[in-house]
C-alpha cells in the first residue's frame, strides 16, 4: 500500500501541485454560483459597502436605509431611487484599504492566515485581476452607485463617531493607503472571494458554499450585531431587516414539500 501511495503522490499529485495556476481565483471569481448569491443579497451588499466607504470621506447616505425600513413595498423603493436619480449626479464611491480592514475587524474576520499584511496583498492581486478583465462591468457598478446616492448625509455625532471607530482599528500607515488603489463594489465582492479562500480552505466542500457561508455568518451577521451594539446611525437594524428580508424571500422561493400519498396497495 505504502509503495502504491507514494506512486499516486509522485505520478498525480506533485507534478500539478506544484504548478503555478495563474488564472484559479479568476475562475473562481467567474463561478456560476458566485452571481446569484450576489444577486440575493446584493442590497445589503451595496450598503455595506458604501457604509465603511463614506465613513472616512464626506460622501452622502445610501437610499439603502430607508428602503429597508420602509413597510409600503417596492413601489416605495422604486420612488425613493427615481428620486435619487433625479437629484443629480454624484461622486461615485471606493472602498479604501483602511475601511476595508475596519469591515473585517468589526465582524472580526481577522485571525489564522488573514491578518492586515495578506489584506493588502489581496488589495494589489485584485486589482491585477481587474487588469486582465475585458469586460467593464465596474463601470456600470459605480454609475449604478452614482445614481442611487441620496443627497441627504448623517448627523455629525454619528459621522465623527464612525470615522473614530474605524481609524481605531485599522492602523494602516498612510504609504500602505496610498499604494492600494480604493475599489469599486464589484471589485469589494472579489476581495471577499479571496478572503473567503483564506478562512475557509475546505476543499471538500465547493467554494461557493463556503464564499455564503462566510459571508453571511461570518461578515454580514457579525456587522449587524456590531453595529446594533454601537447605536447611533441604525445601520446594524439595517443589515438585520435586510438579512431578514433575504431570508424570508428564500423561504417563499423554495418549494413546499408535500408528503407522497400511499395508494390503495400500500
Amino acid at each position: 500500500i505504502t509503495e502504491r501511495f507514494t506512486y499516486l503522490i509522485d505520478r498525480h499529485f506533485w507534478p500539478y501541485a506544484t504548478k503555478r495556476h495563474d488564472d484559479l481565483f479568476y475562475t473562481l471569481l467567474y463561478d456560476p454560483g458566485i452571481g446569484p448569491f450576489v444577486g440575493r443579497y446584493e442590497r445589503v451588499l451595496r450598503a455595506t459597502f458604501r457604509h465603511y466607504a463614506t465613513l472616512c470621506s464626506s460622501a452622502t447616505t445610501t437610499l439603502f436605509a430607508r428602503n429597508f425600513r420602509t413597510k409600503k413595498g417596492s413601489a416605495q423603493r422604486e420612488s425613493d431611487e427615481d428620486a435619487a436619480t433625479r437629484a443629480g449626479p454624484s461622486s461615485s464611491l471606493s472602498l479604501g484599504l483602511r475601511e476595508c480592514r475596519a469591515l473585517l475587524e468589526h465582524a472580526g474576520a481577522f485571525g489564522g492566515q488573514l491578518h492586515g499584511a495578506s489584506l493588502h496583498s489581496i488589495f494589489q492581486g485584485v486589482t491585477a485581476v481587474e487588469d486582465l478583465s475585458d469586460d467593464e462591468e465596474d463601470d456600470d457598478d459605480d454609475e449604478d452607485s452614482s445614481s442611487r446616492t441620496s443627497s441627504g448625509s448623517e448627523s455629525p455625532g454619528d459621522d465623527d463617531k464612525s470615522q473614530a471607530l474605524v481609524l481605531k482599528v485599522s492602523p494602516v500607515t498612510a504609504s500602505e493607503h496610498d499604494a492600494c488603489p480604493a475599489l469599486s463594489f464589484q471589485e469589494f465582492i472579489d476581495v471577499l472571494v479571496a478572503v473567503a479562500l483564506y478562512k475557509v480552505p475546505d476543499p471538500f466542500t465547493p467554494f461557493v458554499q463556503r464564499f455564503e457561508a462566510f459571508v453571511v455568518s461570518g461578515v454580514l451577521e457579525p456587522l449587524a450585531q456590531h453595529w446594533k451594539q454601537q447605536g447611533g446611525n441604525g445601520f446594524g437594524a439595517t443589515l438585520e431587516m435586510g438579512l431578514e428580508e433575504v431570508k424570508n424571500a428564500s423561504k417563499k422561493a423554495s418549494p413546499k414539500h408535500v408528503p407522497r400519498q400511499a395508494s390503495i396497495g400500500e
